[in-house]
C-alpha cells in the first residue's frame, strides 16, 4: 500500500479542540451525537476525535435507504450472474477479489460495480437522490471539522452478509501518516444501514479510542491494559439509514451472521442465492437475513487507498454463457 506524503502539521491546527487526548474507559459513545437533520456537529466531532467513532441516526431517511437496500440488491445479483457466466472464480480477501467486489471472509462482501450509478449517484453537487440526499445533512460540516477541508469521496460501495458469514478478524482499514505522532483522520468509514441491522445479523463490532493504539499496536495495546485505559467493544444495532462513522485506523471487524438461528460453525450457510430478498423482506425459501450497508469512504486528497481492492476485473474474462 502507498501513500501520498503526510499531512502538513499546520492542517491539525484548523480543527477545533486539537490535540484530542485517548480519554479513560467508561466515556460512553454518544449514541445520538448526531440526529436526522440536527446535530451538534462540534459535539460530534469532538466525540469522533476522542473515540475514533461517532453513531448517528437517520443519517438517511428511512424510505430512502430501504429503496436503496432494493437497487443495491439489483446490482449485487447481477453481477453473481456475470459472475457464474464467465466461469470466475471468486477467492477469500484482495488477493481472491476483482475491482467490482472482494470477498473479505466466507458469505461476506464489498461491492463497487455500479454503487456509484443511478440512485447512488453522488458526485459533489451532483442531482442524484444520493447526493441530495447526504446534501441535506450535517455530513459535511462534520467532515470539514474532523479532517479539515481538503477531503474527498474516495470510494462508494455496498457491504453485505449473508447468513453463516463468519466473523473477521480485527483489523484497521488503513496505516497511520506519521510513526511518530497522532495525526488527524485522513480516511473515513461512513457506514449506512439500508435495513434493520440486529445484533443476531451481525453488526459490526469496534474499539472505541483504538486508533490511538494503532500506530503501534502491539506495544501500545499491551500498555493500555497494564494502565487500565483498554476501552470495552461496542457492537451498534441500527434503523434504516442510521450510521457509524469511524476512522480508518479504529479497530473493527464484522460479526456473525446468526439471523434465524444460522450457525455457520454447524455447517448453516446459503451465501447468496439468486432470488433472495434482503434485510426485513421476507424471504420464504432461505433461512436467515443478508446484512446489507452502505459504505462512503472519505480520504484526504493526498491519501490514496491502493489495498483494498486489486486492479484486476470480472470482465476481462469472456462470459462462457448468457447471464441472464
Amino acid at each position: 500500500q502507498r501513500h501520498e506524503p503526510p499531512q502538513r502539521p499546520e492542517a491539525a491546527a484548523t480543527l477545533p479542540d486539537w490535540p484530542p487526548v485517548m480519554p479513560p474507559p467508561g466515556v460512553a459513545v454518544v449514541p445520538h451525537a448526531c440526529r436526522g437533520e440536527h446535530a451538534d456537529v462540534s459535539s460530534a466531532a469532538r466525540t469522533f476525535n476522542e473515540l475514533g467513532l461517532c453513531i448517528a441516526e437517520s443519517l438517511l431517511p428511512p424510505e430512502f435507504a430501504v429503496e436503496c437496500c432494493v437497487h443495491a440488491q439489483e446490482a449485487f445479483d447481477d453481477l453473481m450472474r456475470e459472475i457464474d457466466a464467465r466461469g470466475v472464480v471468486l477467492g477469500e480477501k484482495t488477493k481472491g477479489g476483482f475491482r467490482e467486489i472482494v470477498k473479505r471472509t466466507s458469505g461476506r462482501y464489498e461491492m463497487l460495480y455500479r454503487m456509484d450509478e443511478g440512485i447512488f449517484e453522488n458526485a459533489p453537487g451532483g442531482t442524484g437522490k444520493l447526493a441530495r440526499a447526504l446534501a441535506a445533512t450535517w455530513l459535511k460540516p462534520f467532515l470539514d471539522a474532523t479532517m479539515g477541508d481538503d477531503w474527498r469521496l474516495m470510494r462508494q460501495a455496498l457491504l453485505v452478509s449473508f447468513p453463516g458469514s463468519t466473523e473477521q478478524q480485527w483489523h484497521v482499514d488503513g496505516d497511520h501518516l506519521s510513526r511518530e505522532r497522532h495525526l488527524p483522520c485522513h480516511a473515513m468509514n461512513v457506514f449506512i444501514a439500508l435495513d434493520e441491522i440486529t445484533q443476531a445479523m451481525g453488526p459490526t463490532e469496534l474499539r472505541p479510542a483504538s486508533q490511538f493504539l494503532t500506530r503501534d499496536l502491539k506495544r501500545q495495546l499491551l500498555l493500555a491494559k497494564i494502565k487500565k485505559r483498554l476501552h470495552s467493544t461496542v457492537q451498534p444495532g441500527f434503523k434504516p439509514g442510521d450510521a457509524c462513522l469511524f476512522d480508518y485506523r479504529t479497530l473493527h471487524r464484522g460479526m456473525p451472521n446468526v439471523s434465524d438461528g444460522v450457525d455457520a460453525a454447524a455447517g448453516d450457510s446459503c451465501d447468496w442465492q439468486d432470488g433472495m430478498l434482503w434485510g426485513s423482506r421476507p424471504t420464504q425459501k432461505w433461512k436467515g437475513r443478508a446484512r446489507p450497508m452502505l459504505e462512503l469512504t472519505f480520504a484526504s486528497s493526498r491519501y490514496n487507498d491502493l489495498l483494498n481492492f486489486p486492479p484486476r476485473s470480472i470482465f476481462d474474462s469472456p462470459p462462457l454463457r448468457s447471464s441472464t
